[in-house]
């Protein structure tokens, strides 16, 4: 009966104290922690293109989280509503582009060297590329798998 007291006061104790480490790392915070899978790129302040304005305000309010506190904070804001480094403005949400990709991991290697997780993630690049910056080469597939060599028919790890 000693041994059962002393393994749950050792349980709880390890427990309170996994807690205060998330409390003193940051991460018990109420900043949320899930979006949709919608492609609609952003710009943040910082120079990041997010995949939509959901995940800017998830990394605004982790940003606000850790760092408030410190002296020469400037809190994250978005730049403008289309992804960052684009020198022309013209992507609107009436283009042609595709907006949204379904989240299947399927990669394919685009012929910018550039890995997709799926041929709709590749083509939604490449129209976006065509339409903000005409004067880029195109964007095509180079061959299906990554094009670091991963495999477009994994599972578990294993090669099928």
């Amino acid at each position: 009966m000693a041994i059962l007291q002393l393994l749950v006061v050792t349980i709880l104790v390890a427990g309170s104290q996994a807690k205060s480490l998330v409390a003193r790392q940051g991460l018990g915070n109420s900043c949320p922690q899930a979006c949709l899978f919608i492609f609609a790129p952003v710009c943040g302040s910082d120079g990041i293109t997010y995949g939509n304005q959901c995940e800017l305000e998830v990394a605004m309010c982790e940003q606000e989280t850790l760092f408030s506190h410190q002296p020469n904070y400037k809190p994250l804001t978005l730049a403008h509503d289309h992804p960052c480094g684009t020198v022309n403005k013209k992507r609107q949400f009436n283009s042609e582009c595709p907006m949204f990709c379904p989240e299947y991991y399927s990669p394919v290697c685009g012929s910018n060297g550039q890995t997709y997780d799926n041929i709709c993630f590749l083509e939604s690049f490449a129209c976006l590329t065509a339409v903000n910056r005409p004067n880029a080469n195109p964007i095509t597939l180079a061959h299906q798998g990554g094009c670091n060599g991963e495999s477009p028919f994994t599972f578990g790890g294993e090669g099928r």
